[in-house]
């Protein structure tokens, strides 16, 4: 399975590492991937961060657009990237917008995925 930076973007999913047949632009890191998003952010997002950032909600901390890794294969970081995320909390916010009613298996995936962390 090949994976694009269009299906990237779409999916915020990815891998990051190198191969002779792979340019590094198809395989973002999840730190420039994230960075991109949270140069994109939508107009919901926007509104949230507003309100989340300098601890301005209940004096938490979240940072947006945030990597998650949750498995490494054949040195290649298997992520997505959450809205907003509190460590503290072990909060992931998620802001869905239509995107998510097309990729209804990859977020109950995620889901599972994050139920199933530490």
């Amino acid at each position: 399975m090949s994976t694009t930076l269009s299906s990237l973007s779409t999916r915020r999913e990815g891998e990051e590492g190198e191969s002779k047949n792979i340019k590094m632009e198809e395989f973002p890191s999840p730190i420039d991937r994230a960075r991109k998003l949270r140069k994109n952010m939508t107009p919901e997002e926007g509104l949230l961060w507003a309100n989340f950032r300098k601890r301005r909600f209940k004096g938490l901390k979240f940072l947006r657009q945030h990597p998650i890794v949750y498995e490494i294969i054949n040195n290649r970081r298997i992520f997505f990237i959450a809205d907003f995320y509190c460590a503290e909390k072990k909060l992931v916010i998620e802001v869905d917008g239509k995107i998510h009613d097309f990729q209804k298996d990859y977020d109950d995936r995620r889901d599972e995925i994050l139920r199933n962390m530490e």
